[in-house]
């Protein structure tokens, strides 16, 4: 009897890490297409009709960092991708993915990075 309670126990566990997963991945790939944009967590809740809260707890819990966190990730990436690869001004770049003002967008990529858009930039080119 309690071999059966634990093989259901272990079932209902197992379902869940499934459906967790298959939101994590929803969520990533929502946010992935979208970063750019002015995401919050209520636009992830009325997209995929689950509470912001448990977005953010079980996204947590399968990656490492909340949905935020990983949109700011995906857009330093995206902003050093730029930098290196692209003649756009550093303001434009800023904006096009989404931060408020340049200062904004300096001061989390040097947060993120340990230097600013500027150096970086200049540090590749001189590689190149």
């Amino acid at each position: 009897m309690v071999l059966l309670r634990l093989r259901k126990r272990n079932q209902v566990n197992e379902e869940t890490r499934q459906k967790n997963n298959v939101l994590v991945r929803s969520v990533s790939d929502y946010l992935d297409d979208h970063f750019m944009e002015n995401l919050t967590l209520e636009d992830l809740e009325e997209t995929f009709h689950v509470s912001r809260f448990a977005i953010s707890h079980i996204f947590k819990e399968e990656t490492g960092f909340s949905p935020m966190k990983y949109v700011m990730m995906r857009r330093i990436g995206e902003s050093q991708n730029l930098l290196m690869n692209s003649k756009m001004s550093i303001g434009d770049i800023g904006e096009q993915l989404g931060f408020t003002d340049n200062s904004h967008f300096s001061n989390t990529f040097k947060k993120y990075i340990g230097t600013t858009p500027g150096a970086y930039r200049k540090h590749f080119r001189e590689e190149s």
